[in-house]
């Protein structure tokens, strides 16, 4: 639903999938938004394109026109001045067309992966 409403919006943004739900990282987002139940979570840089600060606006469900109204993820982008002339987003897909899924796994020092954790052979 977000990459949807993103790539619609030609927003430039960085994306990431992971490979396991129950990763250190997934549990702190989990965490820190008091959501156990979320598995997508979607940051908003306030301040502008030089500001350290981030507003969680909610799952990849809280990006449906329905919970977020076009004006809404329009005041999103201009307060985040987020950059609109991406014509494609910086989330990899595969052969299939599907986003790469993380192949890193725990303490996994050999293999085709790239530095974000992504196969490269998927």
């Amino acid at each position: 639903i977000a990459q949807a409403r993103f790539a619609a919006e030609k927003l430039c943004y960085v994306g990431r999938q992971w490979e396991n739900p129950k990763s250190t990282l997934m549990k702190y987002l989990q965490c820190k938004e008091g959501d156990a139940s979320s598995h997508s979570f979607i940051y908003f840089r306030t301040g502008g394109q030089d500001g350290h600060n981030w507003k969680y606006v909610g799952n990849g469900f809280k990006m449906d026109e329905k919970a977020m109204p076009k004006k809404e993820l329009a005041a999103n982008i201009h307060d985040a001045k987020a950059k609109t002339d991406c014509n494609s987003p910086s989330v990899k897909v595969n052969v299939y067309g599907t986003q790469l899924e993380e192949c890193r796994v725990g303490g996994d020092s050999a293999g085709s992966w790239q530095d974000d954790g992504t196969c490269s052979e998927q």
